[in-house]
């Protein structure tokens, strides 16, 4: 269950947001001033997924062969505006240009998959002790679960 501390501050706001399933990117790209890149991103296919990601991706549905995780941060015109992490399923994504699009180019996740009308569901948002704002959700295409994604957004300077 997603949860979020008090309703004043932007952080809170924010918090809010994702909660109530906001794909992150869009978000981050408010927040950038414009569309935002997978900058230092980096990307491995991984030998398994670990128990805690089998049960939310629902691997027992099937397609879970593949595993990619991937990692950097998320920027756009006015700079870097997030660190986050995904790992992804991409035999459950069915168009091969956003899995190669994936693979090959620094398109964020929530970028490449919300034109194949993907929607999130907020695992949890909360603005922790220091006022940053992190979050955890589900990509689904339908009703598959195809990637689990963990987002904490950056200090403003």
């Amino acid at each position: 269950m997603a949860s979020t501390a008090g309703t004043d501050s932007p952080a809170s706001s924010t918090a809010a947001r994702l909660a109530r399933g906001e794909l992150f990117s869009a978000l981050a790209a408010e927040l950038a001033g414009g569309p935002v890149v997978c900058a230092r991103l980096r990307r491995e296919i991984a030998p398994a997924l670990s128990p805690r990601e089998a049960c939310l991706l629902e691997a027992h549905r099937g397609g879970s062969g593949l595993v990619v995780r991937r990692s950097g941060l998320l920027r756009g015109p006015a700079g870097a505006v997030a660190r986050v992490t995904a790992v992804y399923l991409p035999t459950r994504i069915g168009d091969p240009g956003v899995r190669r699009a994936l693979w090959e180019s620094d398109v964020p996740l929530g970028v490449a998959l919300g034109p194949l009308g993907a929607r999130r569901e907020s695992l949890r948002a909360w603005v922790n002790g220091r006022g940053e704002v992190r979050s955890a959700g589900l990509l689904l295409l339908g009703d598959v679960p195809v990637a689990l994604a963990e987002e904490e957004l950056l200090p403003v300077l």
